[in-house]
C-alpha cells in the first residue's frame, strides 16, 4: 500500500465526502496529532460511519462481505480515539468530518504492484 495525506481547511458551509473508498476524509483535530498504521489485531473494535455505536472489527468485516482471506491484508488508519479508518471500507464515526470541522485530513490509499 501507498499512502498520501493532505491537510486542508474545509469550506465554510460545505460538508467533505470522499465518493472513492480508497479515499478518507477525517476531521483532524478528531484524529489527533499522530496517526498510526496498522494491521488488525483480535479484540479491535471499530465505530462505522453511520452505524450507532462500535462493533468488533471482526463483525463488520463480516457484515461488509469482506473474504476471510483479504481481511489481514486491510489497512488500518488508527488516531488517538482508535480505528479512524478500515481503508477501501468506511472511517470511523467519531473521525467524520461536521460542520464543526475545521481541518480536514485527506488520506488516499493505492494498492502498490507487487
Amino acid at each position: 500500500w501507498r499512502f498520501q495525506a493532505q491537510l486542508t481547511r474545509r469550506p465554510a458551509g460545505e460538508l467533505a465526502k470522499a465518493g472513492n473508498e480508497n479515499v478518507a476524509l477525517l476531521d483532524a483535530s478528531a484524529c489527533g496529532p499522530a496517526l498510526e498504521l496498522r494491521r488488525r489485531r483480535r479484540g479491535d473494535r471499530f465505530h462505522p460511519l453511520g452505524i450507532r455505536g462500535p462493533k468488533k472489527l471482526q463483525d463488520f468485516f463480516i457484515d461488509a462481505h469482506v473474504p476471510r482471506s483479504e481481511r489481514d491484508a486491510i489497512p488500518l488508519v488508527c488516531g488517538d480515539q482508535g480505528i479512524a479508518w478500515v481503508v477501501t471500507q468506511r472511517p470511523a464515526e467519531w473521525a467524520k468530518v461536521t460542520a464543526k470541522t475545521k481541518r480536514v485530513l485527506r488520506i488516499h490509499a493505492t494498492l502498490s504492484p507487487p
